[in-house]
């Protein structure tokens, strides 16, 4: 095992505590699946009973560690760019293997699955019968399956970053060398993708105040990959001040204030909250999906007025428009 710096270790033993706790969370599903019924009196149904609690307990606290466990993942790969020769961010870093895009968004998705289970045993809990206990567990059971894959993608990530491998960063990976990230998100060479951003935006807007919250759902989720794609070929652009530099990691330095831990965070928990709204859509009732959108279109409103400051206020600072 290949160990680079000290933060290191607080990724370990984060991903240490889910292997113990989520071993545990497994028995108690599969358990839970054959062995729950709750019109019964017998003393396994009462253990089982107690069981829900501790492991709703259990995921709840990775819930509420992960999401920093997330931003901290982000700031050491990133943290790194110094002693990866040719990186000067986290994206020299995660494309210095063949593991850090895939890992990236694997994390972004178990972030996802783990807010949506979060939800479903809330729901689960306050209905009378527990009538979402199996399907909960089931859920479970392909939450933990992807989390072990996570950290089977982590370490390999780590024990595959060499200190003397040069490597390609941001100027070239976004600039049209075919790397990972460059197929990922297509062709990076004009500004569609803002026009795209603000109709998607648009239709959102259109769709919460008409009070279509399906549709809504299904549009928050189609707004995730269109802002993350404006970001890297308009936005941060302008956030860099220079029309070459398109990076979704660089906005992470202090150079920049740190200013993507605040979008990415606006951006994730909108999607998240809108498209919760869609696939748990037969579980919530029609007040509980119109509160999780109203919060929704808070945050991506807040995420577009942050993005559009950068273009604005370099307009009127200078008088022109960038030009890649």
């Amino acid at each position: 095992m290949n160990f680079i710096a000290p933060e290191q270790v607080v990724i370990y033993f984060i991903d240490f505590l889910f292997l113990f706790y989520g071993l545990y969370a497994l028995k108690t599903a599969y358990q839970m699946i054959i062995h729950f019924d709750f019109h019964s009196s017998s003393a396994l149904q009462y253990s089982l009973e107690k069981k829900n609690i501790l492991v709703s307990n259990i995921i709840t606290f990775f819930i509420v560690l992960n999401i920093p466990a997330f931003f901290f993942f982000l700031y050491f790969i990133d943290s790194l760019a110094p002693t990866v020769p040719g990186a000067m961010c986290a994206v020299g870093v995660l494309n210095s293997t063949p593991y850090g895009g895939y890992l990236v968004i694997l994390k972004v998705i178990n972030l996802f699955l783990l807010g949506y289970w979060f939800l479903i045993n809330r729901f689960d809990l306050k209905t009378y019968g527990f009538i979402y206990t199996r399907m909960k567990y089931w859920f479970l059971i392909f939450i933990i399956v992807m989390l072990f894959f996570e950290i089977i993608l982590e370490v390999n990530l780590f024990d595959s970053i060499s200190p003397t491998k040069i490597v390609s960063c941001c100027g070239s990976v976004f600039g049209g060398e075919p790397k990972f990230f460059n197929n990922l998100f297509l062709d990076l060479k004009d500004s569609w993708s803002v026009l795209i951003f603000l109709l998607v935006f648009i239709a959102m807007l259109i769709s919460y105040i008409f009070k279509k919250l399906k549709f809504y759902g299904v549009l928050s989720i189609i707004f995730l990959v269109v802002a993350i794609y404006s970001l890297i070929d308009f936005f941060s652009t302008y956030i860099y001040e220079l029309p070459t530099h398109r990076c979704p990691f660089c906005i992470l330095q202090k150079e920049y204030h740190y200013i993507g831990y605040l979008l990415y965070f606006l951006l994730l928990t909108g999607s998240f909250m809108g498209s919760s709204v869609f696939v748990l859509n037969k579980i919530i009732d029609y007040p509980t999906g119109l509160k999780w959108s109203k919060i929704s279109i808070y945050l991506s409103t807040f995420y577009l007025l942050v993005v559009f400051f950068y273009v604005i206020s370099y307009y009127f600072r200078t008088g022109r428009w960038l030009s890649g």
